[in-house]
């Protein structure tokens, strides 16, 4: 095994669009922009683990693009903080693996002197695994954010909604300073395609479990539970996402993804 000592500097630039919700119902459309400089210091144990810690500095912006005028917008404000990330990963494959586990750990910390407009915490973990058997293969996956209290800036806020976080919502349509989400998906698998790429087809079912606290509509909610009928795969073409999902709170939704999974904030 291998254990290295690692000093990495960074830089990310993003302007990706989102859609603000209040009580389930699209208000607006933002673009969230961010760009910054980062410089972590770690160690790598092995090939499953690595331990970080560092800084990053740089601005965010958030403007809208559809809405009524009477929302608020950030046109440009600094942004900065530091770090400390725990990443561990023994998948056999990053998109419906068979085995292994992925465990991730972050927080961040807003430091006035690096940027940031107030001070404020982050924290947020995720740990997913997988349980074979048979030919058929159960996921279980856990996270949870909080703030600590902390007041955060919108685009540092966390969101659920999605097919893997919470099937039946829109992409981020919770949004808020602590959240806690559970998943246990089942999936058989239906149809070979490949087997020396490892190309097949399955058909399932999840069950999830979320509750968002501190929401930006100012709405106090019990948790949901959500159901979803699933058939993915890895295919010719990539990853296929196909899904029928209905919530407690009796939203449905129906997704389809091809080429790249659908992506969740």
């Amino acid at each position: 095994s291998t254990h290295r000592w690692f000093v990495e500097p960074g830089a990310a630039a993003q302007r990706p669009i989102e859609d603000i919700f209040l009580d389930g119902e699209a208000v607006a459309r933002y673009r969230f922009s961010h760009a910054w400089g980062s410089i972590d210091a770690g160690r790598v144990f092995g090939n499953r683990m690595e331990l970080r810690a560092g800084g990053r500095s740089g601005g965010q912006s958030v403007e809208r693009e559809i809405g009524d005028p009477e929302l608020p917008e950030i046109s440009s404000e600094g942004y900065g903080g530091l770090t400390m990330r725990y990443y561990y990963d023994s998948r056999d494959r990053s998109v419906l693996w068979q085995s292994g586990t992925l465990a991730r750990i972050e927080y961040f910390r807003g430091v006035e002197a690096l940027g940031a407009v107030e001070s404020y915490d982050l924290l947020e973990g995720v740990v997913a695994t997988v349980v074979p058997f048979d030919g058929k293969v159960v996921h279980l996956r856990a996270s949870g954010g909080a703030s600590f209290g902390s007041e955060l800036p919108i685009y540092d806020t966390f969101t659920l909604g999605g097919p893997v976080s919470l099937p039946g919502l829109n992409l981020g349509e919770l949004r808020g300073t602590s959240y806690w989400n559970a998943r246990a998906m089942y999936l058989h698998r239906v149809a070979d395609i490949s087997y020396v790429f490892g190309q097949a087809l399955y058909a399932g079912f999840s069950l999830s479990a979320a509750d968002m606290a501190g929401r930006i509509d100012g709405i106090e909610s019990p948790p949901i539970y959500a159901g979803a009928l699933l058939l993915s795969g890895r295919t010719p073409l990539g990853p296929l996402s196909l899904s029928f999902a209905l919530t407690s709170d009796s939203e449905w939704q129906i997704m389809f993804g091809l080429g790249r999974p659908i992506e969740e904030r």
